[in-house]
């Protein structure tokens, strides 16, 4: 970061290119305010569910409430499938201990 203002952060890059629509930004110690699930995902979700999908990457997980909304969406269709949590911001790591224990892996 060069310089920081309220509203802006300008920065220099070793690898440079366009940031573009359903790709972010990671800072550390902040946590997006992006729903957990998307639209998209959702889509994705059924599409594993039509073919059988083994696995599930749940990604962005905050706490273990949103593995825990996706098993009951799954166990109430009878679809056996194990949901892996992705653990990408600082709020997961507050919530660690309780994300392990609903997800089948992280």
């Amino acid at each position: 970061v060069e310089k920081k203002t309220d509203t802006d952060a300008i920065c220099s890059t070793v690898d440079g290119g366009t940031l573009t629509s359903r790709r972010h930004l990671n800072i550390r110690g902040k946590s997006a305010k992006l729903p957990s699930i998307t639209a998209k995902d959702w889509q994705d979700i059924e599409f594993g569910i039509e073919n059988g999908v083994d696995f599930l990457a749940l990604s962005f997980v905050k706490n273990a409430t949103v593995v825990n909304d996706l098993k009951e969406y799954l166990m109430d269709r009878n679809v056996p499938m194990s949901i892996i949590a992705k653990i990408e911001s600082a709020d997961a790591m507050k919530n660690l201990d309780s994300i392990l224990e609903a997800a089948d892996g992280a």
